[in-house]
């Protein structure tokens, strides 16, 4: 995986980006409370338009690679919270519009499961899978 990142440029570029944002993500995670971090998600229960970003397509690509390469390498578990944080935050600057999702299913043993991701107009960027059956609760859509 390592050799992968460094023998793409591009990529790399993206690889660091990646991780100085899962950084500072996995930081706010543990240490900062969530009413505190959550205003700079974007509008609260908004979504953005489903379109089709073909002119980002590049972006977005480099972004869900960046974001699948990276975790595995860092010494700490890096979750969907971290990750959905990190993918906003980078198609925010790239001011790409993007809608976070935060979603709650029942689990068998009478728990909750919880689970973040973020699409970007027509794709999802990371954490969307298509057996998902988590029930949406809270979106952020960052315009």
């Amino acid at each position: 995986m390592l050799s992968k990142i460094i023998r793409h440029r591009k990529l790399f570029k993206y690889c660091l980006e990646a991780l100085f944002d899962l950084i500072i993500c996995k930081y706010l995670v543990l240490y900062v409370p969530f009413r505190k971090y959550s205003k700079k998600f974007g509008y609260v229960h908004c979504e953005t338009f489903h379109e089709n970003m073909q002119a980002a397509n590049d972006f977005i690509s480099a972004i869900q690679c960046a974001l699948r390469l990276v975790p595995p390498l860092l010494p700490w578990y890096s979750q969907c919270l971290d990750q959905a944080m990190a993918a906003q935050r980078m198609l925010k600057r790239r001011g790409l519009q993007n809608t976070l999702y935060f979603g709650m299913k029942h689990e068998q043993d009478h728990s909750f499961g919880a689970h973040a991701w973020v699409r970007c107009g027509n794709r999802w960027v990371v954490g969307y899978h298509s057996q998902i059956d988590y029930i949406i609760v809270c979106t952020y859509a960052c315009l």
